[in-house]
C-alpha cells in the first residue's frame, strides 16, 4: 500500500486545493493507497512515526533540515512545491522558505513558472528534477471559472482581501545554526518584515476610507481576512460585510472584482474570471512588481470609486482577458495550459515503495528532542502573544493559520468541487490536525 502526504499551512488558501488533489488521485488510482492531508506543525511526527511514502511539502526552511534528513533515511520520497514560488525573481539568491543545504533531499521540484525554476537551479536542485507545472491552486481557480456568471445587472460584486496580520506570522522567527548565507537570508527577511509592517499601518487607514465610500455609494462588497481569528480591524467596522466562506474559491465565485494590495489571490481571481485591482498607499513599493503590473492600480479611494461606477459587464470581461494575457507575459508562463494534478498523479503511480529498515538513528533522537523544544517554544509564544494582544496592542495580535480539521470543513470543501463526502473513506486524527483518505 502506498502512503502519500500533503502539507498545508494557511487554511483559507491551501486546504481546498489539497482536497481537490486528493479527490483527483482517488479518481485515477484504484490500488490500495492512503492519502494524508496534514497541518505543517505535524511534520515532525510524520518523520518520526508514520509509514514512509511520498510527501509533498509547501516549503523547506532550514529549521526542517533534520526532519527532512530523517525522512530520507527512512525512505520518504520528497516533492517540493513552494507556495511562495510565485514570487521568486530571476536574480533572487536566497529566501526564508528554502534551505540552501536541503537541495540534496529533494526528489522532484514543482515550479510555478520559469523564474521559480531558475531559482531552484541556483539552490542547486538538479535540472532534471525541476518541472514547471504551474500550481494546483491556479488549476482549481481556472476550473471554477467555467461555472461562474459574472456581473449580474451591471452591478459589480466586490471581494476585499485584508492581509493585515501577515506581518505577525513570523514574530517568533529566530535564526538557528548561523552561517554566512543564512545570516544574509535572515537579514533580508527581517528587513522585508519591517517594510511589510510599515505598509500595513499605511494601508489600514486607506482601507477604512474605502469601506465608508463603498457603503455610501451602495456597492455590494465583502471583506475576507487572510488568517483565522482577529485581524487588525476590529469587527465593529465591518457591520455585516465579513466574508464567512471557508474556502477562497467560494468567495471568488460570488464576486466580480478582487481588491487587494499585493495578494496572489488577485492572480487566482484573474484565472477565475474576475479582475484584480490593487489599492495601496502611493509610498509603498511592493517587492513583486509582477502582481502590480498585472492588476489595475489605484492609490486613493475617489479614483477607485469613479472606476467602479463606470464598469459594466462587457468591460469587465474585456479587462479579465487583458489581465490574463498580461499575467502570462509577466510570468513567462501560460498558467491556463498547466494541469499539475496530472503531474502529481503520474508521480505517485510511478513511485516505488521504498520502505527501509526503520532502525533508530542519531536523527531519530535529534528530531524527537527538537519536537519537544518546538512544542515548548510555541507554548511560551502563545502565552506571550495572548498577553501582548490583551495589554500591549493590535500590532501583536495572535495569528491563527489553521483551525482544527472537522467534518464540516471536509464536507464544505468536497461540496464546493461537486463531490459528496459519503463517497470517500476517510478518518480524522484525534488531534484533528490530519485527515487520511484511503482505498483498501
Amino acid at each position: 500500500m502506498k502512503s502519500v502526504y500533503f502539507m498545508y499551512e494557511i487554511e483559507k488558501r491551501e486546504f481546498l486545493s489539497r482536497m481537490f488533489i486528493v479527490t483527483e488521485i482517488l479518481a485515477h488510482i484504484n490500488s490500495p493507497i492512503n492519502i494524508t492531508v496534514f497541518q505543517h506543525t505535524e511534520i515532525q511526527k510524520i518523520a518520526l512515526y508514520r509509514r514512509p511514502g511520498i510527501i509533498f511539502l509547501k516549503s523547506l526552511p532550514d529549521s526542517l533540515y533534520p526532519v527532512i534528513k530523517l525522512m530520507k533515511k527512512r525512505g520518504f520520497k520528497i516533492i517540493l512545491f513552494q507556495e511562495e514560488g510565485i514570487h521568486y525573481l530571476t536574480s533572487q539568491a536566497n529566501t526564508f522558505e528554502f534551505s540552501p543545504r536541503s537541495y540534496k533531499f529533494i526528489d522532484e521540484y514543482m515550479a510555478w513558472h520559469k523564474d521559480d525554476s531558475k531559482f531552484a537551479q541556483r539552490m542547486r536542485v538538479p535540472v532534471n528534477r525541476i518541472h514547471i507545472v504551474g500550481n494546483i491552486r491556479f488549476e482549481l481557480a481556472r476550473k471554477f471559472n467555467e461555472k461562474t456568471e459574472r456581473m449580474l445587472n451591471n452591478s459589480p460584486r466586490l471581494l476585499i482581501l485584508e492581509n493585515f496580520t501577515t506581518g505577525n506570522i513570523y514574530n517568533n522567527y529566530k535564526i538557528r545554526l548561523p552561517t554566512h548565507s543564512k545570516i544574509e537570508s535572515h537579514t533580508i527577511f527581517i528587513e522585508q518584515q519591517k517594510k511589510l509592517k510599515s505598509n500595513i499601518k499605511k494601508n489600514i487607514e486607506l482601507y477604512g476610507e474605502l469601506y465608508k465610500a463603498l457603503r455610501r455609494e451602495g456597492f455590494d462588497f465583502k471583506v475576507r481576512k487572510y488568517t483565522l481569528g482577529l485581524d487588525t480591524f476590529r469587527n465593529n467596522i465591518y457591520k455585516n460585510e465579513i466574508d464567512k466562506n471557508i474556502n477562497i474559491l467560494k468567495s471568488l465565485q460570488n464576486n466580480d472584482i478582487v481588491i487587494h494590495y499585493g495578494s496572489t489571490a488577485g492572480l487566482e481571481a484573474i484565472l477565475n474570471g474576475s479582475i484584480s485591482i490593487m489599492l495601496e498607499n502611493s509610498e509603498i513599493k511592493n517587492n513583486d512588481n509582477r502582481i502590480r503590473n498585472v492588476s489595475i492600480k489605484f492609490y486613493n479611494v475617489p479614483d477607485i470609486i469613479d472606476f467602479l461606477k463606470k464598469l459594466d459587464r462587457l468591460s469587465l470581461i474585456g479587462l479579465n482577458k487583458k489581465q490574463l494575457r498580461k499575467m502570462n507575459s509577466e510570468y513567462k508562463t501560460n498558467f491556463s495550459a498547466y494541469e499539475p494534478s496530472k503531474f502529481i498523479i503520474k508521480t505517485i503511480i510511478s513511485a516505488q515503495n521504498n520502505i527501509k529498515n526503520q532502525k533508530l538513528t542519531f536523527y531519530t533522537f535529534y528530531v524527537f528532542i527538537y519536537n519537544i523544544k518546538l512544542w515548548m517554544s510555541k507554548f511560551m509564544f502563545w502565552i506571550k502573544a495572548f498577553y501582548d494582544e490583551k495589554f500591549i496592542g493590535l500590532s501583536n495580535v495572535r495569528v491563527l493559520k489553521a483551525s482544527k480539521i472537522s467534518l464540516e470543513l471536509i464536507e464544505d470543501s468536497l461540496c464546493l468541487i461537486n463531490l459528496n463526502s459519503s463517497t470517500f473513506n476517510f478518518r480524522i486524527k484525534k488531534n484533528r490536525k490530519e485527515v487520511t483518505f484511503y482505498i483498501n
